[in-house]
Formats: structure tokens, sequence, C-alpha cells
């Protein structure tokens, strides 16, 4: 995936700086360190810096899922970012510091540049495509080709824009990103499409329920989901979840966003956030949450200046000494209140995608498994890896999905594509998804059923 980030108006500083050179050195330089800053917040490259742009590459040194959905999110943030500068005046230039910038994923061929400023020389359509979407960016606007927002649109608020003929390379579906969705997981996604009815899983239900009711009785009990990406582990889990409207008991969820998105501790802080109503719109927003910890959960005193650090760590108190010290007393402060939410009613704590947690946030999953019989949870977590991921340890129950059965792809296929003939149609794409529901539901969904006959 290409970005390219263009500051508008550069050709006209000079005039409008009244040729003062530094200046517009400084707006160059504030460029490069936001493209630098931004660019390895989401794990892309910057490729090459010129004075009024950058190319920044995503995808390396390997093409991952989520690389055009980071290049969108570091132009989102380096647009913001430019932004605010203009409007501090931090450079001293009294200028409005406006990008306009296109992103496009394609294929292309890298090479280690020696004799020039870029780091690869990039050859291949990508490049033009994505420096022509930038070209016919307005002020402030951001183009994303099609190609790149397949597979993102749900994590992104756009409107289309008109075809763009570009040479040599043909016509190009462009739109134009208005800001980030509400969306944050790849189900949450999912479920602004169409899913398919469920099908099959009755015994992975089964056994979850009698995990559940050991956590109802006491203890702490895990039970792990495992299987390849888009198998249908969240799926599962999520109808698991939906069975237990008539039990007492709290759920809770958190999402490993991946490595080259997460932050420390993250699942956690997501579910305790949930938990303490923090930031939600019905929370009184003038009460304090050291008021709210004090009243509700007394026993937490000790936990309470890490439990401000990280839910409302602009009301936290300085801290200083000893970073491994600090990140015992957040991991301690995560896993006591769990637990103590417990002790007012039996938990169930979703953990989405464990195969991408950190290392802290294993070590909170750890002491929540210690707590054993002082607490009432059942911590469901699903995972690409058998071995779940950080902290599991030996999971209660460990399920194993697997693709679709012909007859169960056929139920998904009847349900997303009524009235196509089946003959044939269910047999080529149990072939060629290997049942799992996730590629069944993309091709059914593309329309595209000439391609299985």
């Amino acid at each position: 995936t290409v970005l390219f980030l263009d500051l508008v108006g550069y050709s006209e500083m000079p005039t409008r700086l009244d040729g003062d050179l530094e200046a517009l050195d400084r707006i160059s330089e504030a460029l490069e360190q936001v493209a630098h800053v931004v660019v390895s917040r989401y794990h892309g490259l910057v490729n090459e810096v010129r004075g009024d742009g950058v190319v920044a590459l995503f995808g390396l040194p390997g093409v991952g899922e989520g690389d055009a959905r980071d290049a969108i999110d570091a132009a989102l943030d380096a647009h913001r970012a430019m932004q605010a500068l203009a409007l501090d005046d931090a450079l001293g230039v009294g200028l409005p510091l406006e990008l306009h910038s296109g992103v496009h994923s394609g294929l292309v061929l890298l090479r280690r540049a020696t004799r020039d400023h870029r780091i690869f020389r990039v050859t291949g359509d990508a490049t033009i495509v994505a420096s022509r979407l930038s070209d016919a960016a307005a002020p402030g606007e951001i183009l994303v080709s099609a190609e790149a927002l397949s597979g993102s649109e749900a994590f992104f608020e756009v409107t289309r824009r008109a075809r763009l003929d570009i040479p040599p390379v043909g016509p190009i579906d462009a739109f134009k990103v208005l800001g980030r969705s509400a969306v944050q997981r790849p189900y949450d996604a999912r479920l602004r499409r169409r899913l398919s009815p469920f099908v099959g899983r009755q015994a992975a239900l089964r056994t979850l329920d009698t995990v559940l009711d050991a956590a109802l009785q006491g203890g702490v009990h895990l039970a792990g989901i495992v299987g390849i990406a888009g198998v249908g582990k969240t799926r599962v889990a999520e109808e698991a979840l939906g069975r237990t409207y008539a039990a007492n008991v709290r759920v809770l969820r958190g999402y490993c966003a991946g490595l080259e998105r997460a932050a420390p501790l993250e699942p956690f802080v997501q579910a305790l956030r949930e938990a303490l109503a923090v930031g939600r719109a019905d929370q009184d927003p003038d009460e304090d949450l050291a008021v709210r910890l004090a009243r509700d959960l007394p026993e937490l005193a000790p936990h309470r200046d890490a439990l401000l650090e990280l839910l409302a760590p602009e009301r936290a108190p300085a801290t200083g000494g000893d970073a491994a010290e600090q990140g015992r007393a957040l991991v301690g402060a995560l896993a006591a209140t769990l637990v103590a939410l417990s002790r007012q009613q039996a938990l169930i704590l979703f953990l989405d995608d464990w195969q991408w947690a950190d290392e802290a946030s294993g070590q909170v999953l750890a002491s929540l498994l210690a707590a054993r019989d002082a607490a009432r949870i059942m911590l469901l977590v699903t995972s690409r890896e058998k071995r779940l991921g950080p902290g599991a340890g030996k999971p209660a129950v460990l399920i194993e999905l697997e693709g679709f059965e012909a007859d169960e792809t056929r139920a998904v296929v009847r349900a997303l594509l009524p009235g196509v003939p089946q003959l044939g149609l269910v047999a080529s794409i149990q072939r060629q998804t290997g049942g799992v529901p996730l590629y069944i539901e993309e091709l059914c969904q593309s329309g595209a059923t000439q391609v299985f006959e």
C-alpha cells in the first residue's frame, strides 16, 4: 500500500512568506517529522521526502491484512497534526498547513535505492495511482482507491468520488475519507454487512455453557477457541455470549488489535472502561472516576492511582520511580479490579484475537487464573494459536474449529444467494474456501457467481 502526503500550496509559499526561506524550511521539516511519527505509529516506512510531499509504504517486509487500514489511519493523523500546527501557529509562519493525500494498494517491485534520497526504488502502477489520487484530492481531502479500501470499509466513514481516469492504468474508483467510524473489531465490521445464519457449532456452544455453569459456582475458568483466520472463532464466542441473557452474569469484552496497533494492556483497559462506564454518554462527566471507585469499589483503594493512570490519565497523579515496578502496579490493579467486580456479579471476560496479546496483558491473564476461588470469572479467549497466547497456560476447555462440512456450506450459500441455482455452485465454493465461513461469505457477497460455474 502506497500513501502520498502532499502539502497544499507549497509552490506559492515562498511568495506568501516574503521569501523567508527559513520559515519555508521549518514547514518542510515539520511535515517530515509528522510523517515519520504517524507512519511509524502504524508500522509503515517513509520512503521518500520532498519539500512538499512524502511517500510512505505499508506492507514491508511482508504484506499484512491491515496495511491499507494503517495507511488511511496514518493519513488521517498526519492531516490532523499539520492542522494543529497551523492552528497554534507553532512554526511562526501564519499560514494554513493543509495536506491532500492519496492511498492505493497494488503490486509493486521494490529494489534498494543506492544513488538517490529514497530508501527503495518502487516500480509499479500502485505509485502512479496513489500519486494521481493525491493530485486529485482537494485541500484537506484523503482519496482512497477501491483496491485500498476493500476490506477496511467499515472502519471509516467514506463517500464516493467521481471515477478517475488514470493513464496508463485506466478508470479508478475513488472514495473520500471523512474520518474513522466507531467500528474497532473485524467482527463488528462484518456486522455492518450481513452475517450469514449461524450454522453448526452446537457441540462447541454446549461445551461453553458447561464452563459458564462452573464459573457461576465459583473460581476462574478458562475456555479457548482456536482456529485459522475466518473460521468463526469470534462468531462462536458471540453466539455463546448471546445465550447468557437469562443468567445473572456480566459480560465484558476486550480486543487485541494486532501487534502493530495495540497499546500495552489494551484489551483489559477496554473491558474496564466498559465496566466502569468511562466516557459513556449516560455517565455524569462531572463525577470524578476516583470518587466513583471509592464509592462503588472501596477495596480497590490501594490501586487507585494505577487505575487512574490507565483509565483517566489526564486526572492521574504524577508518578515516578522504577518502570518495572509501575508496570507491576498496573497489572495488579487490572487483575484486582476484575476480581472485585466478579465478587459483585459473576463475570464473563471475552478476550478476542489473543494471539496478538502483549506480554503485560499475558501477566494480567495469569494473575486472574491464579485468583482461583477468590473470583467468579469465565475467561473466554479466541486465538489463531493452539497455545492461545501469553499467560494462558492450559485451559479448562480448548475448542478447535475446522471449516464447514458440505451441508453446512450449502445452508450458508442458500441464505446468502437465494434464488441462485445451486447445481455445482456449493461444491465449487466448498472446494475453493475449504469451508471457512468468512471466505464463503465473501465469495457469496461478491455476487460473482459466474466464477464458480
